[in-house]
């Protein structure tokens, strides 16, 4: 797999905290904060949290955006904004049917219970 987005080329790691230097009177450029890597249909490719928002899927399939939602989701957020956005994606990524069966389990764990580890949550 790439180190780079594939739909916009972005370098993608390490995603460590780093320095982000603005320039007076150019536009402000967006950092790269999170990342996954799956494997799709094209191959194991990374997608970086800018085109994830963008929603630059390119010619990914229903089920593989759905994928992308269900990784890009943070249920256990102390955040509630990124509570509810993840809620959200999740709920997105179950109405494209995304492949794995962990998303309908992940909506009731959500929604019925307080984040932390369970036996459910060993693979």
């Amino acid at each position: 797999m790439s180190n780079r987005c594939h739909f916009c080329n972005r370098e993608l790691g390490p995603l460590e905290p780093t320095y982000h230097f603005v320039v007076t009177g150019q536009p402000e450029e967006r950092m790269v904060t999170h990342a996954i890597w799956a494997d799709t249909s094209l191959g194991g490719i990374g997608v970086c949290n800018i085109c994830y928002e963008q929603e630059s899927f390119g010619s990914l399939t229903p089920e593989e955006i759905g994928v992308l939602h269900y990784m890009f989701s943070h249920p256990c957020s102390e955040d509630a904004e990124d509570y509810r956005v993840s809620l959200e994606r999740l709920q997105r990524a179950f109405a494209l049917k995304a492949p794995q069966p962990r998303n309908r389990a992940g909506l009731r764990r959500v929604a019925h219970r307080p984040c932390g580890p369970t036996r459910w949550d060993v693979r």
